[in-house]
């Protein structure tokens, strides 16, 4: 079996960025899908029923896109594209869904683990985009079984993203440019960064974060001590995942495909909105572009006229689905709704500011660096404070209540 940030991932990747150098440029997207099974069977390989399951997705999802790519009528074929991703997201994610199909069929307990699917709701995402950009006209790329594959199934980005757009994704691929030793060096520089972020700060920390500690232990701490090693968490997190990201945007560079940015100093940003434009960036454009523009599209057709009152419907559907993807119990709702409804009250208080106030007095709070620093501060703590939620240890508020 092959881990993500194992040594032997490392070397897997090495020996795919040297395979591509040898082979002529427009066999690389065949080099590439091989290369992508051979990871995927490596992952899976204490699991290989589920490696079954996972390629007979990829293949019954492929065949939905490219018939409702060749009919008139695309209805049928996009509810069962949509409603193949939903069984294996709702049987993989969600308890609260699983269970009752565990107790009337057993057998398929099996099917169950701690590698599980891993990686299948960015995998199902990766799909559905192909799906959506199919229905919607907006995929130029024809349909091809080797690049979808490896859209799907890209090794540097399987288990956490960035996601990407397929078309983008094939346009690298199709390529025939010479790979630089700019781009060499930008890789490797960015794989570094990466592995310093996760490897060493993110472990680093870990262990004095909040997401470390059982409530027991927190019992026995102080406030202070308690609220610090949440500070601790909100940047093990941070490096974590943007180490993550950098290490697969990394390596896509050595391969020849420019994956998407993930990260753009999110601790920085003086509202939610921009927050949110700069932390988990492909998965936000991925429901921008899929659910609130779409949806908020269809408000207009319906009559709706309150542009403040669509955006923050939006907002929250979004939000919703958003702390719902990340897991099915109550606290990943809640973190969801937090989100959504602290968007709502800053686009409302966005238009307040913007009716009462006059231009220069505007532009002065725009512009006032007390005001930036104060609103880059409450951005973060309230993300900070979204992360009892996020980490399941919403009990953390009654024994810091108790302790005061």
């Amino acid at each position: 079996m092959i881990s993500f940030q194992s040594h032997t991932y490392y070397i897997f990747s090495l020996i795919a960025f040297c395979l591509f150098q040898l082979i002529r440029k427009k066999d690389k997207s065949t080099l590439l899908f091989f290369i992508n099974l051979l990871f995927i069977g490596l992952f899976f390989y204490f699991s290989k029923k589920n490696l079954l399951i996972l390629l007979t997705y990829v293949s019954l999802s492929y065949l939905s896109i490219f018939f409702s790519s060749k009919l008139t009528s695309k209805k049928v074929f996009i509810f069962f594209q949509i409603t193949l991703s939903l069984i294996f997201l709702s049987f993989y994610k969600y308890d609260i869904l699983r269970d009752p199909i565990l107790s009337l069929f057993p057998n398929l307990q099996n099917l169950t683990g701690v590698i599980g699917f891993a990686g299948l709701s960015f995998l199902s995402f990766r799909s559905l985009s192909v799906m959506f950009d199919t229905l919607y006209g907006s995929r130029k790329k024809p349909l091809n079984f080797i690049h979808y594959t490896n859209f799907l199934l890209f090794f540097p980005c399987y288990l956490s993203g960035p996601l990407d757009r397929y078309d983008r994704f094939v346009g690298d691929l199709e390529n025939t440019d010479t790979l630089d030793s700019q781009r060499i060096y930008q890789g490797l520089s960015r794989i570094v960064l990466g592995a310093f972020k996760k490897g060493i700060l993110a472990d680093m920390l870990y262990d004095f974060s909040s997401d470390s500690m059982s409530l027991i232990d927190m019992q026995s701490m102080s406030v202070s001590k308690i609220l610090l090693s949440h500070y601790v968490y909100v940047f093990v997190l941070y490096f974590d995942f943007s180490g993550y990201s950098d290490i697969a945007i990394g390596i896509s560079n050595l391969l020849g495909v420019k994956t998407p940015e993930n990260f753009n100093k999110p601790y920085l940003q003086r509202n939610l909105q921009n927050f949110w434009n700069s932390w988990h960036i492909s998965f936000l454009h991925w429901l921008r572009d899929y659910i609130y523009i779409p949806l908020q599209k269809k408000m207009i057709q319906k009559g709706f006229k309150n542009f403040v009152a669509i955006a923050c419907f939006s907002y929250f559907t979004v939000f919703i689905i958003a702390g719902i993807w990340h897991g099915g119990t109550l606290q990943y709702f809640l973190y969801g709704v937090t989100h959504g409804l602290g968007l709502t009250v800053y686009l409302v208080y966005k238009k307040i500011l913007e009716k009462k106030l006059t231009p220069s007095l505007l532009k002065w709070y725009r512009n006032s660096s007390l005001i930036k620093v104060m609103a880059t501060l409450f951005t973060l703590h309230y993300f900070y404070l979204s992360l009892f939620f996020f980490i399941h240890k919403m009990e953390l508020f009654s024994i810091i209540w108790n302790k005061l």
